[in-house]
């Protein structure tokens, strides 16, 4: 895929904003007053947060003669087999071909340990590539847990494929979906694809924040 096809990322951004349906009728609490929450950019509460998403870009190519499935999150295990990496790195078999790179500030290992530590609201994503059949590829997401199994949650991005699209190349996928330290998500890569994850990021939870919020509020009650 010619990398030249993605948009810029304030273009980005600014497309983000129109990305959500949120129509104002959930319901309301005060998240600004939660020193856990943190929003994209000046935003202080989940509706503002939707109007200021911010993209983050991964491009994942299979050299392999097979599919190869990638972890765009890896769930409990956070080292485990598939995870995306910045250059090469094995599926989830342990099978080589992979190799993915960052088109955000950011390198990959930044973003896996960003989301390792702060579980992150992606409130939808771009898919784009030139290899066709690779954008009907679905992506599996499951919440891990020692004691229970829990259901999959399938995004079958081809259905988001319309005659209404000007450029059949790039998909937008409007659903909601968590990263997290317990979220395994999976999506397969076919043979020769080239594949670009453009996530627009929400609202995440940290703690380091939060810390820093109730140590600020303790002086100010005391005056310091």
């Amino acid at each position: 895929m010619n990398n030249r096809q993605l948009k810029s990322v304030k273009e980005l951004e600014a497309e983000a904003r129109h990305l959500s349906n949120y129509d104002g009728g959930m319901v309301r609490f005060e998240e600004d007053q939660d020193d856990l929450m943190h929003f994209s950019g000046s935003a202080t509460s989940f509706s503002q947060a939707l109007r200021n998403l911010r993209p983050y870009i991964v491009t994942i190519t299979n050299n392999a003669i097979a599919a190869r499935t990638a972890l765009l999150c890896p769930g409990l295990i956070a080292n485990k087999p598939g995870l995306i990496a910045d250059g090469a790195f094995n599926d989830v078999n342990g099978d080589a071909g992979l190799t993915a790179s960052s088109g955000s500030t950011g390198t990959i290992a930044l973003f896996n340990a960003y989301i390792q530590k702060k579980p992150t609201l992606i409130s939808g994503f771009k898919l784009t590539s030139s290899n066709l059949p690779q954008l009907d590829q679905s992506m599996i997401i499951k919440s891990e847990s020692p004691f229970e199994g829990k259901g999959e949650k399938v995004i079958s991005t081809g259905t988001y494929a319309s005659e209404m699209n000007n450029n059949e190349k790039i998909l937008t996928i409007t659903e909601e979906f968590y990263m997290d330290d317990e979220t395994r998500i999976a999506y397969p890569i076919l043979p020769g694809a080239t594949v670009s994850f453009i996530f627009f990021i929400g609202a995440s939870v940290n703690q380091a924040k939060g810390l820093r919020k109730k140590a600020a509020k303790a002086k100010a009650s005391l005056g310091m």
